[in-house]
């Protein structure tokens, strides 16, 4: 049941608080993403699987911390069972943000078409003068770095000047 997930995950905030909290695979379909509440957090990008069972991503932000945070409604880029995206840009300063994009993979997801997506999600973002960090579950094992999968991964993070 999705209300004892819900209770699960709002268990473990209250004894680590995260500012930022980004869920893979959280299976809740796009039309039922907004009514997941979680204590002290607001619910700021979410991708939810219109056909299929399970996959997603969210990410939501403690209600405590100051700065601003926005959804940039990447998730047009998205193709459910192949590569799930959502991102927020946290605003550091007048001058610095921080663009954060949680991602999720599903491990027989056709390698090249996901790499496609996570490129025009990129593509979509001013990465140049900003810090990127992408979260989640890619479901490639980025410690065998002679794999074709990690190879390919680090060179397109490497485009972005992304380690």
């Amino acid at each position: 049941r999705v209300a004892n997930k819900i209770d699960h995950v709002n268990e473990l905030l209250i004894s680590t608080k995260p500012d930022i909290l980004i869920l893979t695979e959280h299976g809740l379909k796009s039309n039922v993403i907004n009514h997941a509440k979680l204590a002290d957090y607001t619910l700021v990008s979410a991708y939810g699987r219109k056909e299929h069972i399970k996959g997603g991503v969210v990410i939501y932000r403690h209600n405590n911390i100051a700065n601003k945070t926005e959804n940039l409604e990447i998730e047009e880029y998205s193709l459910e069972m192949v590569c799930e995206v959502t991102a927020v840009k946290i605003h550091i300063n007048k001058k610095k943000s921080l663009f954060l994009l949680g991602v999720y993979r599903p491990p027989c997801a056709d390698l090249d078409t996901s790499l496609q997506v996570l490129t025009d999600a990129l593509d979509s973002l001013p990465t140049q003068r900003n810090d990127t960090l992408i979260m989640g579950d890619i479901n490639i094992d980025n410690f065998n770095g002679a794999s074709k999968e990690s190879t390919a991964l680090n060179a397109l993070l490497a485009v972005y000047k992304i380690r």
